[in-house]
Parts: structure tokens; C-alpha cells; sequence
């Protein structure tokens, strides 16, 4: 596994993610897949969110979910009381 002192250490806590593993594919080293960096949010989170943010959408278009659910805060907000 690389360690902090490693030269590789930078590289993969500035481009890894711990959600979605190591970028280089070497998750058995990687300091981030690990548990010794937080690594970064990658492109992958922000294709994951856009799509839970696009099935809540349908989901309240199609009446499974109230208006005025926050998709990102998993809350109702803004329900005018005939609707609760």
C-alpha cells in the first residue's frame, strides 16, 4: 500500500475517489481506496447525483413523491397545507 511518505501519495489523494476507487486502477495500493485520504469527488459522484436528482424528478412527475420534495436535502419543503 503507499504510504504518506510515498511520491505516489499526492497523486492519488488529488485524483481518487474513496466512492468510486482509485482512477489508476490500483485500488489494492491506493492511499484513498484505503482509508488513508479522503481523496476527491469525482465525475462519477456528479453522474450519480444528476441521476438520483432525475428519478426524483420522475418519481414526483408521476405522483410517488409529493411536490416540493428538495432532492437535495431529501425534505418537503414549501407544501401548502391542503397538500400534507
Amino acid at each position: 500500500m503507499i504510504t504518506k511518505d510515498d511520491r505516489q501519495f499526492g497523486v492519488h489523494a488529488t485524483h481518487c475517489c474513496s466512492v468510486h476507487g482509485c482512477k489508476y486502477g490500483q485500488d489494492d495500493v491506493c492511499p484513498v481506496t484505503n482509508g488513508l485520504d479522503d481523496g476527491v469527488r469525482c465525475e462519477d459522484c456528479d453522474w450519480d447525483d444528476q441521476r438520483i436528482e432525475d428519478a426524483i424528478e420522475l418519481l414526483i412527475a408521476r405522483g410517488w413523491i409529493p411536490e416540493g420534495f428538495d432532492a437535495s436535502t431529501h425534505k418537503l419543503i414549501n407544501i401548502p397545507k391542503e397538500k400534507q
